[in-house]
């Protein structure tokens, strides 16, 4: 409890969105499903605390942060837009404080999302990160304890997911304080370690291996590599003891995936099902070519769900610059290879958990075919609305909940 009442402190966004709609009747079903979310934030406080949470949340909001974030993004984007839209610099400066104040909504998402292409009423189809990981957990409320471990742990997650005939990726864990041996890294084969229970690819390495040569090199970063078994295994040991790690084989892409990006890192799909009352459908997707190896950056281009093919990156002031957007259209109109196998996947997998509303699942496409290699309760939601407010419409739709009753518990 102290953690997360620490970790609100410091945030610089508010909890939720909180909106002046809220009181008025007859509101539309997105501005009802944000109002959810607002009122059923931290269920597992009582609500004195809940109370207090949100009048330190949204009093500094109104009063400190928003002004301060306001003014930055307005000076920073707003003559960008100007020129290429041609929206007044006054006209964006009214827009952005009816978000910020009347919807308590970080302004960098105007430019984000293009909300000036909407009206402020439009604005509410978008779900927001700063929503997160309420918004994931309020649509879940009733999220097992086998599910949460499954989706954690992905050594677990690996083995349930074979039991129900879908491919993974293979690997074995190494615990913390545990002492790596030889044969566990030097294989003859380029391995992957990444954390048992880590996200976002934070402190995962590559060790490639020339098994012409019998030569090993570690990625540590841009500008470090190590070659040295002895250096490379104390380097991993070093990691070992702070935490688990799920050692797998290092994948590569399919060979007409890589032709899309300049790094030879793994491209992914990350693709959202939701359950849908009886069985799990697929509502959206991207793929996320990495920029490079080492710094967990990538683009994310929109996929066409019922083809499989790469949509237009949509060109915003916020999102890349012109060199990179003119690269990124160059990829539009791909096919992704085995497209139907990664939806079905993604659909199987999550029907082994129906007690979760929506799941982020990442699936490579290799040699081998489709690999499923995690799923993620607190998914993202910015790279899939982009281009229009595609995730609102599916979650009023199968979120079982009466307008005219309180969701306050």
């Amino acid at each position: 409890m102290r953690k997360s009442i620490k970790r609100l402190i410091k945030s610089p966004v508010p909890y939720a969105v909180f909106t002046w709609r809220y009181l008025l009747p007859k509101q539309s079903l997105s501005v009802n499903l944000h109002k959810r979310v607002f009122l059923n934030a931290f269920p597992n406080y009582n609500r004195i605390i809940w109370c207090l949470i949100a009048f330190y949340s949204f009093t500094f909001w109104f009063f400190f942060r928003g002004w301060i974030q306001l003014w930055g993004v307005w000076k920073k984007f707003s003559s960008v837009l100007e020129k290429e839209e041609k929206i007044s610099c006054s006209k964006q400066l009214s827009d952005l404080l009816k978000l910020v104040f009347l919807q308590t909504t970080p302004p960098w998402f105007y430019y984000r999302y293009s909300l000036y292409r909407y009206s402020s009423i439009e604005w509410f189809d978008f779900i927001y990160t700063h929503e997160l990981p309420n918004w994931h957990q309020v649509m879940s409320p009733n999220l097992s304890s086998v599910t949460r471990e499954l989706l954690s742990d992905k050594s677990a997650f690996a083995r349930h997911m074979q039991k129900q005939g879908l491919s993974v990726i293979d690997g074995h864990v190494v615990y913390k304080r545990d002492i790596f041996k030889k044969e566990d890294l030097f294989q003859g084969r380029s391995l992957f370690f990444k954390p048992l229970c880590g996200s976002q690819n934070i402190n995962t390495y590559s060790l490639e291996c020339d098994a012409k040569i019998d030569s090993y090199i570690l990625n540590v970063s841009e500008d470090k590599v190590l070659t040295s078994q002895q250096e490379i295994m104390s380097f991993l040991q070093e990691l070992l003891n702070q935490q688990d790690y799920l050692i797998q084989p290092l994948l590569q892409n399919h060979k007409e995936l890589q032709g899309l990006s300049e790094s030879d890192a793994l491209i992914t799909i990350r693709l959202i099902s939701i359950w849908a009352g009886t069985t799990a459908q697929a509502i959206s997707a991207v793929v996320e070519i990495p920029i490079d190896r080492f710094n967990n950056r990538f683009y994310q281009l929109p996929i066409e769900m019922k083809t499989g093919i790469i949509q237009p990156l949509e060109k915003t002031v916020f999102s890349v610059s012109n060199e990179v957007h003119s690269k990124m259209q160059h990829i539009s109109g791909h096919q992704i290879a085995h497209w139907s196998k990664i939806v079905n996947t993604a659909i199987k997998a999550h029907k082994s958990f129906p007690d979760i509303f929506s799941v982020g699942w990442d699936l490579a496409i290799t040699p081998e075919g489709v690999k499923l290699i995690e799923g993620n309760i607190n998914w993202g939601v910015a790279a899939h609305q982009t281009s229009k407010p595609s995730l609102m419409k599916s979650h009023i739709l199968y979120t079982q909940f009466d307008t005219n009753k309180s969701h306050v518990k």
